[in-house]
């Protein structure tokens, strides 16, 4: 006969113990009920809001402060640019001479020497960012607006210094022994833009400095610390045409 089975013990039932509502017996419990639960969300939102707002402000600053720094960066090559323009019109003059006169060993002799104008990274990206991340709609109208200018004056400043190059390079090339009017005529012409671009760069650099120093900026120390110790440099026979960065006057 076969053995009874083993009695397995049930597991003892677990009580949980229910939180029931009370039931509300007026509308003055209603309303208080209501009250808190409305006061619970709303102190979640303003929390969640601060936090935002707090972020964002945080986003704004370090935006401006990077757009800032660019534009001291810029404030700087202005300033080159500046203490650079006597050394440029008066190699320019040289020059244009030397190819009206034929006078090609003038010319050679100012070919190995330093330019007279500076190729610099004239950028806009800081500024530019902000505006692609909705930060510069928050900076101060004002500022904002000066910031605007000055975008405008970097990339102004930054196709003459690529016109300065071209038509440097063509004046230069009275170096070369080529007996042709047309040839001595595009150098003259080309000596009459660099004039004319050495004006319009002048007066935006000055205004740059002008505006910049209205914004509370100023010139990076350490980017004209490193021109003034590249004047060592500027006797180096060679360096000119279209490769140099050196500040000299």
């Amino acid at each position: 006969m076969a053995a009874d089975p083993i009695p397995v013990p049930m597991p003892e039932e677990t009580f949980v113990d229910v939180h029931k509502p009370k039931p509300v017996h007026s509308l003055r419990e209603f309303l208080s009920e209501i009250s808190i639960v409305v006061i619970g969300i709303l102190i979640a939102l303003l929390l969640e809001q601060g936090v935002e707002a707090w972020r964002m402000r945080e986003k704004i600053d370090s935006g401006e402060a990077s757009i800032r720094a660019e534009f001291s960066d810029q404030l700087a090559y202005a300033t080159l640019f500046l203490k650079l323009k006597p050394l440029l019109d008066t190699q320019v003059a040289t020059l244009e001479a030397a190819a009206v006169a034929g006078d090609h060993k003038e010319a050679t002799r100012l070919a190995s020497s330093v330019a007279p104008f500076e190729m610099r990274p004239w950028s806009v990206s800081a500024l530019d960012a902000a505006a692609s991340e909705q930060i510069v709609s928050h900076i101060d109208p004002d500022r904002r607006r000066n910031y605007q200018i000055l975008r405008r004056q970097v990339t102004t400043m930054l196709e003459i210094q690529y016109r300065l190059k071209d038509n440097y390079a063509t004046l230069l090339s009275a170096r070369l022994p080529v007996n042709s009017e047309a040839i001595v005529a595009e150098q003259i012409n080309a000596a009459e833009r660099l004039r004319s671009d050495s004006v319009l760069a002048t007066i935006i650099a000055s205004t740059m400095v002008e505006r910049g120093h209205k914004l509370g900026l100023q010139a990076t120390p350490e980017r004209l610390k490193t021109a003034i110790a590249d004047r060592a440099d500027c006797n180096t026979p060679g360096r000119l045409a279209t490769g140099s960065s050196r500040v000299c006057s």
